[in-house]
């Protein structure tokens, strides 16, 4: 995927390149056609019935804190952008929001009726990752517009370790066309609890930091937004994502991005008990150390990814 430098061009509706599109209704088992349609009440108490098992869950097996739920909106629809190392980052998400949030789901998720009803009946939409995105745009602004949360990673897929990575501008983008505030979020630990490529998860803790809503740049008299006002506020929510990521691996016991910084790379024995950290040797082997990965590299303006 390109990078894209900023510029002072208007930004209208993005075009084919980004990396995740939607799947409709009729082409994945379960998927529903009105993916971005209100809730029945049902629905919704549905989801705050399965929402309370898996809280209960995270409580008891990651014992999951939570700080900064005030900076939660309690009403009227956001954008929450956490950063992204597991699997398990998308039900933190739901112990950080109590209300109904919608998260984009690979689609294999949707290979059987049963599983694609279940995500679908919890707020996911299916998408196919590495297309165009302009269903998943559709369908983002359609939760959005109908008042509910949305779930948008800025960082895209999964990453590792304790370095925020260079962000995608579809956050951001999404949010200023919709109007709506930025919610940023860093979780730590979830890397440990089910490390990218492990099928089990480990009894770890799992803390999360929320920060201030960000609000969107303001669209000019035609009703767009300007190109360099979504990159620069991209580069605000990155600069964000990092000190709230360093809180939260703080707070569930490792070592944060600054740390890395600071130590030039060397943190053997920075993260847990006995001087030992394969997370940390394994991200230093693939050379991402140095204040240089952490500022944002303006990306293709896409959607970020969803839960991959």
């Amino acid at each position: 995927m390109s990078e894209q430098a900023g510029g002072g061009g208007d930004m209208g509706p993005p075009v084919g390149g980004g990396r995740t599109r939607p799947v409709s209704g009729s082409s994945s088992a379960g998927a529903s056609p009105s993916a971005g349609a209100s809730p029945s009440a049902g629905a919704i108490a549905w989801y705050g019935f399965a929402r309370g098992v898996v809280e209960m869950f995270a409580r008891v097996v990651w014992r999951v804190r939570v700080r900064g739920r005030e900076n939660v909106p309690r009403h009227g629809p956001f954008v929450l952008a956490p950063v992204h190392r597991s699997y398990i980052d998308t039900l933190v998400a739901g112990c950080v929001v109590r209300r109904r949030i919608r998260f984009m789901g690979k689609e294999e998720l949707w290979a059987y009726r049963w599983s694609g009803r279940l995500f679908s009946s919890l707020g996911g939409f299916p998408v196919r990752r590495g297309t165009p995105d302009r269903e998943a745009l559709r369908i983002s602004e359609q939760a959005l517009r109908a008042g509910e949360p949305i779930v948008l990673y800025p960082e895209g897929t999964r990453q590792s370790g304790p370095v925020v990575q260079p962000l995608f501008e579809g956050a951001v983008f999404v949010a200023a066309r919709a109007g709506v505030p930025i919610v940023p979020v860093g979780i730590g630990g979830s890397e440990w609890a089910m490390p990218k490529g492990s099928r089990g998860i480990r009894p770890v803790r799992i803390a999360a930091v929320v920060g201030r809503p960000i609000h969107p740049p303001a669209r000019s008299e035609s009703g767009r937004v300007s190109r360099k006002a979504v990159t620069e506020l991209t580069g605000r929510l990155h600069d964000e994502l990092q000190r709230l990521f360093d809180e939260a691996l703080r707070d569930a016991g490792r070592a944060g991005g600054a740390a890395w910084r600071q130590g030039g790379g060397a943190r053997a024995g920075a993260l847990g008990a006995g001087g030992r950290d394969d997370l940390a040797r394994r991200d230093v082997r693939r050379g991402r150390h140095g204040a240089g990965r952490s500022r944002v590299q303006h990306r293709h303006d896409g959607l970020p990814g969803g839960a991959d």
